[in-house]
Parts: C-alpha cells; sequence; structure tokens
C-alpha cells in the first residue's frame, strides 16, 4: 500500500509540473506587432550564418526567423501610426507617468497648457509629450534624406503618401489591416455595383411592357414608383455570400475601434443608424477617412512638422511611393529584388588598398565566398561592413563610400586571427588567408559572434 501511495504521489506532482509547464505566460505590450528579447537572437543568428551549404526551405526559414526575433516593432507592409480616437487623445498629450504626476489645481482641474506641432508645455517642467517622439521620428526621417543615410526600418505605403502631402486611397488599408481591408473590399465592390445599377436605371426610365394586340410597347416609367421599385428590390439583388446588408448588422461605428467612452461613431448617433443599401458608400467613405486620416492626423502632423524643419514635403511628393520608400528604407534584398552579389558587380564595386589588387589570391576568395552566400548571410555581411543591413537604391553602386578591402599579414603564429570592418569608411580589413576555406570559417565566425556590437582597440 505504501508502495502504491508513493506511485499515485509521484503521478500528481509530474501531471502538476506537466500542467505548469504548458500554461501560457502571455506578456501584455502597450503596441501590436511580434516582439522577441534579445535572448532569442542568438540561435537566430547561428542559423542564419552556417558556412554549410543550405537549401532553398533553409533559406525560407531564415528570412521568417530574422524577421520575427527582433526587439523592435514589426510589421510586414511597413510601420503605420496606431488608430487614436479624435475625442480622447490623453495618452498621445501626455504619458502615463507624467499623467499620474498632474497637479490638480483649487477647482479640481489640471493645469495644462497649449499643445501645437507635437510640443506640449505644462505648469511643470517635466512634462513630455508622447506626440514629441512622433516629431522626432520626422526629424529623423529628414535626417537620413539630406545625409543620404539608409535606415532599417519598413514604412507603410499610406505614411509615406501623408508625408509627401498626397491623399490616401482606398488601397492602402490592405498594409494597416488586412483582414478588415478584405472585409470591406467585398462592401466596396457591392457599393460600386449598386451605384452602377442606380446610374443605369436612372437612365434609361423606361421599361417593357405587353400591348393591347400580344406586340411589346414602351412605358415610361413614373419617378415615383421607379424609386419606390429600386429601393425594395435592392436588397434583394445586391447580396454579399448570401446576405443582405441589413442582415450584416452594420451601424455607423468605426470598425476595430473603441475608447473609454465607448465605441467610435462615425455620425452624431451612428450607434443608432443602420448601414443599408441606401448608405453603404456613404458609410464606406466616412470608414475609409475615419482609419487612414481622422484617427491619425495629430500623430501624422507631429511628424511632418519635424520632417519640414529639416527637409522639404514639396520636394518629397515629386517622388513616387517606390522612390519615397527607397529612398529611405533602400533595398533589404528580400522577395524579387534580391542583391546583385556577382562576379562582375562584385569586382566594378570593390576597392583594393594596401597591398591589395583584384587579381590578388585573397580578394578572388573572398568575391567567390560573397556569391556563394544566401540572402540572409549576405544581409549580416553588410550590416558587419556598414552597421545598416540594408543597401541604398541602387545596391552596391550607390554605396558611399564604397567597399574598401585592406590587406593585413597573417602569419603562422596567429592563424585565428579575425577581419576588422570599419563601418564609418565601409572598409574591410582582411587577412591574407591562405586559403579559402580558412577565410570562409573565420567571415562566418565573426558574422556570428559579433554581427551588431562595435568594439574598439
Amino acid at each position: 500500500k505504501k508502495k502504491k501511495k508513493k506511485k499515485r504521489k509521484k503521478k500528481m506532482k509530474l501531471s502538476k509540473s506537466k500542467r505548469m509547464r504548458d500554461f501560457p505566460t502571455g506578456q501584455t505590450t502597450l503596441f501590436e506587432g511580434p516582439t522577441k528579447q534579445k535572448n532569442d537572437r542568438s540561435d537566430a543568428r547561428s542559423h542564419d550564418y552556417d558556412s554549410s551549404s543550405s537549401s532553398s526551405n533553409n533559406n525560407n526559414a531564415e528570412e521568417s526567423s530574422s524577421s520575427s526575433s527582433s526587439q523592435y516593432m514589426y510589421h510586414p507592409h511597413g510601420l503605420f501610426p496606431r488608430p487614436q480616437d479624435p475625442c480622447d487623445i490623453g495618452p498621445l498629450l501626455f504619458s502615463l507617468n507624467n499623467r499620474r504626476q498632474i497637479s490638480h489645481g483649487a477647482g479640481g482641474v489640471a493645469s495644462i497648457g497649449s499643445c501645437s506641432g507635437g510640443d506640449c508645455s505644462t505648469s511643470g517642467p517635466s512634462f513630455r509629450s508622447p506626440l514629441s517622439l512622433f516629431k522626432n521620428a520626422g526629424r529623423l526621417l529628414g535626417q537620413a534624406i539630406i545625409e543620404g543615410r539608409t535606415l532599417d526600418i519598413d514604412i507603410s505605403p499610406a505614411l509615406l503618401e501623408h508625408l509627401g502631402a498626397g491623399r490616401t486611397q482606398e488601397d492602402h488599408l490592405h498594409y494597416i489591416d488586412p483582414v478588415l481591408h478584405k472585409s470591406l473590399s467585398k462592401l466596396f465592390r457591392l457599393a460600386r455595383a449598386v451605384k452602377h445599377y442606380k446610374a443605369i436605371t436612372s437612365t434609361m426610365g423606361l421599361r417593357v411592357g405587353e400591348g393591347n394586340g400580344g406586340g411589346r410597347r414602351r412605358q415610361r416609367r413614373g419617378p415615383s414608383a421607379a424609386a419606390a421599385t429600386s429601393a425594395a428590390n435592392l436588397e434583394k439583388l445586391f447580396t454579399i455570400d448570401g446576405c443582405t446588408v441589413e442582415d450584416l448588422c452594420l451601424t455607423f461605428v468605426a470598425p476595430s475601434m473603441g475608447s473609454k467612452q465607448g465605441p467610435v461613431e462615425l455620425v452624431p448617433g451612428g450607434v443608432d443608424v443602420a448601414v443599408t443599401v441606401q448608405n453603404l458608400e456613404s458609410y464606406l467613405q466616412k470608414v475609409y477617412r475615419y482609419i487612414l486620416s481622422s484617427s491619425v492626423r495629430v500623430q501624422i502632423d507631429a511628424m511632418k512638422a519635424g520632417f519640414q524643419e529639416v527637409c522639404s514635403t514639396e520636394a518629397f511628393s515629386v517622388l513616387d511611393l517606390r522612390e519615397r520608400s527607397q529612398l529611405i528604407s533602400g533595398e533589404d534584398g528580400k522577395g524579387i529584388r534580391s542583391w546583385d552579389f556577382s562576379t562582375e558587380s562584385l569586382r566594378n564595386n570593390i576597392v583594393c588598398a594596401q597591398g591589395y589588387t583584384l587579381g590578388s589570391p585573397s580578394i578572388q576568395n573572398l568575391i567567390e565566398i560573397l556569391g556563394e552566400m544566401n540572402p540572409a548571410t549576405r544581409r549580416g555581411f553588410i550590416q558587419y561592413l556598414t552597421g545598416c543591413p540594408r543597401l541604398p537604391a541602387g545596391q552596391l553602386a550607390a554605396l558611399r563610400p564604397k567597399i574598401t578591402v585592406v590587406r593585413v599579414a597573417w602569419s603562422k603564429s596567429n592563424p585565428s586571427v579575425l577581419p576588422l570592418a570599419s563601418t564609418c569608411t565601409n572598409s574591410l580589413k582582411l587577412p591574407d588567408y591562405p586559403t579559402k576555406e580558412l577565410m570562409r570559417e573565420r567571415i562566418y565566425y565573426a558574422l556570428r559572434e559579433c554581427p551588431y556590437g562595435f568594439q574598439l582597440s
């Protein structure tokens, strides 16, 4: 009996520990998007810079691991400000600590100063508006354009359109919320069909009827009868997946948006205004305008104020969206537009110095090693060499200054010497390794062990 009791206790302990281990311990964040800690990146680095040859499946795994394992905010289609109810912009004016520190006056009302262009002044000197961060982000983008710097961030096309003083379109919602865009696209196509149908019926204004003698004759429909007929039949004629618009139970409220005051109404009393076929187009216009413009107007105005301090929005608006994105973020070497690391491209864009020439065996080995790298390892090499895992528009030919390879003596007394990089001048101090295998092993080791750090000797 004692043995049986001990076995039962062990089973209970094991099951309890398993339940505790499997219990999800999620962390809540203030921002949307996947995040990871730094400790999770070591495994990804060791996998990315494996010196052995990898298949296409391994390359896809490296792409997903490198994109998701980041400690910063990430969105596959670029960053865009989180929508904020214009009637509840308190979190944008003061941070959480500042809101707690606001001292109320005698009447119980906080003394708050003016706020314009991202700078908010209050009664205390320690208050700082989170909008100033958006203004600093605008300054950063403008300064990067002026200095020709490439930033390791992706900007949403909708945000680039705002910075260029352009007008956002309905398709830009796909880059912000693809699920919502897919749902609204069905409604948008239906509203367009209804509008087209109304235009045709109003233009024709005729119908076919039976004559007294069995023949067919035309009869002009009266305007009131036509309106009544169309209003009664539109719900039946136009449906979405077999459901009418009224069956969707939509009201004039912003989707996926809510605040402490309750749902965000698109029109006064929008909670009680049902969406029908007749007002579907008006509903969609208000939804797109709210998500793409009204709910982010305060943040975007702060970014534009900071951007205009350094760069001109009028000059920026001359470029199209693709050119604006490449001017700020460069090319990341992913997808269809992969980097050209062919032998000819590398020979034309590498400068040899201090004993090296293009005919040197070490330079030839280096060109072959770079050409054999997979896309993830190439980005790691560019980050190790320049400090940014992206190339400017034009790739290696547009890199300034050009890649310079400097000769360093290699000796048997120190066979494991590593290459060194100077990110300010894009210089690679490459030891004159005797074999290609040793050079590859040392380069991959340097990329794996020190991809982000800067060391002073």
